[in-house]
């Protein structure tokens, strides 16, 4: 039988053990381990007729497949936990780098939201400037209505300086507020000078909206005392109708544009143009608004029997 350490004599074998280390022993064993499968493979391989550069090629590849399996299953030395160690290290120190980072730049950012929710309403929408250009009697009739808006004094009190506290209101949003307010204390022409400022600072749709239907009621009002304010109050509602056709939704409709518009072509007997609106609001709410559908098919009715 074939020995692995060849037909050597015993007492050769054991001066050999003797004269060798363990790691040399265990290396000797798999060299020719590996040389006894490569004859057998060779045998049978040439027993089948394959060409001897296939043969070749054949076992190279099984070699080095060995050799890979051999590399993939060997103990980790010390220099391989060493590399693994500095890999954790590095690990855990950017890991604390982004937490000492992230933790600093959350207390600035609370520091500096802080101080921006104490700086004044005004402020913080960033119409200090305009703000401070009105007369002492305009900024003392901004804070009467706003406190009407609001109904509450410490609101008042935070326009200027101080805590705010609302901080999601839009410029825009608390200029045509406090100018509704103004229409409804008939302080007409100081309406006017909010809504034109709160034209120019719209960064939605739904706020050019409000501001165009501000804007039909201010005119809505002043219909008998104004020439063209008929004229006006239907172009901006008309523009506000064209916006809620486009982007509004059944259950949020305001319904002053229709009314007004409805109006005046009832007094200007204009009443095809009436019923036009009409359907045009009924045919907004559709399904989702039925409260407002019934109430516009009503008027509708009412409408077809004038003349």
């Amino acid at each position: 039988m074939y020995s692995i350490f060849g037909n050597r004599h015993p007492q050769n074998i054991e001066k050999s053990l003797s004269a060798r280390t363990h790691q040399g022993i265990l290396s000797e064993h798999a060299r020719r381990q590996r040389e006894c499968e490569a004859r057998t493979d060779r045998s049978l391989l040439l027993y089948k007729g394959i060409p001897l550069h296939y043969l070749r090629k054949y076992i190279d590849a099984r070699e080095a497949s060995q050799e890979k399996i051999r590399g993939h299953s060997r103990k980790p030395t010390f220099s391989d936990m060493r590399e693994i160690i500095i890999i954790v290290a590095i690990v855990i120190l950017a890991s604390n780098v982004l937490l000492i980072g992230s933790i600093i730049i959350s207390k600035w950012f609370r520091r500096w939201k802080t101080r921006k929710l104490r700086m004044g309403l005004i402020n913080y929408l960033g119409l200090s400037d305009w703000f401070a250009n009105l007369t002492p009697n305009e900024q003392a009739l901004f804070k009467q209505y706003y406190a009407q808006v609001t109904k509450s004094s410490e609101w008042v009190d935070s326009l200027t300086e101080g805590k705010i506290y609302s901080s999601s209101e839009k410029p825009a949003q608390l200029l045509w507020m406090v100018a509704a307010t103004a229409i409804l204390n008939s302080s007409f022409p100081f309406a006017d000078k909010l809504l034109m400022k709160a034209q120019g600072m719209c960064s939605s749709p739904w706020e050019r909206q409000q501001v165009n239907i501000a804007y039909a009621f201010l005119f809505f009002k002043q219909k008998d005392l104004v020439s063209e304010a008929r004229e006006n109050c239907i172009r901006h509602c008309e523009a506000a109708i064209r916006n809620i056709e486009k982007y509004g939704t059944p259950e949020n409709i305001p319904t002053l544009p229709f009314d007004n518009l409805i109006s005046l072509y009832t007094e200007s007997r204009d009443f095809e143009l009436a019923r036009k609106v009409a359907q045009r609001a009924i045919e907004l709410a559709g399904q989702g608004n039925s409260k407002m559908k019934k109430m516009y098919e009503k008027k509708l009715e009412e409408l077809r029997h004038l003349v």
